[in-house]
Order: C-alpha cells, then sequence, then structure tokens
C-alpha cells in the first residue's frame, strides 16, 4: 500500500512521506530486524534500520520491491556473498 501511495504522489508531483511498519523486535537499533533497503541522499542503497533512521522515510527513497531482499548494489552487499 505505501508503494501504491508513494507512486501515486510521485505522479502528482507530491512527497510521500511514509511511515514503515517494520518489526522492531529491539527498539533501539541492537537486533537488525528491521532493516530496510533505502536511497540515501549520495544515491546510494544503504541498508537502513527503521528503528533508529525512522520509520517515516521519503517513500521515493525507499525501494519497496526489494524489502526482505538484500539488493546487490546497496553498500556492503558485495561482501556479505550476495546473500
Amino acid at each position: 500500500m505505501l508503494a501504491a501511495v508513494t507512486k501515486i504522489a510521485i505522479d502528482h508531483g507530491a512527497v510521500a512521506q511514509v511511515a514503515v511498519e517494520e518489526a522492531m523486535a529491539c527498539g533501539i537499533g541492537v537486533c537488525m530486524t528491521c532493516v530496510l533497503p533505502i536511497i540515501d541522499e549520495d544515491g546510494q542503497t544503504k541498508m537502513l534500520r527503521s528503528c533508529v533512521a525512522g520509520p517515516i522515510f521519503d517513500g521515493s527513497k525507499v525501494r519497496f520491491q526489494d524489502i526482505d531482499k538484500l539488493p546487490p548494489d546497496a553498500l556492503g552487499a558485495t561482501a556479505m556473498g550476495g546473500h
């Protein structure tokens, strides 16, 4: 739903601020269960913890299609062996 709302906003020249609902087991960024692929200011995809960096993000920066995945172009992904 957030991806669809973001698309509609972008199509109409608006900014969508989305509140993601990822599982946040610890809420302080230690457990890493709430990471999302987010395009940072420099254009690089980074896996950010939504409990620390969010939970509100610019919808156009969230890679919705890659949630629950490790995109191969994410910063540090090659070091993970492509998992």
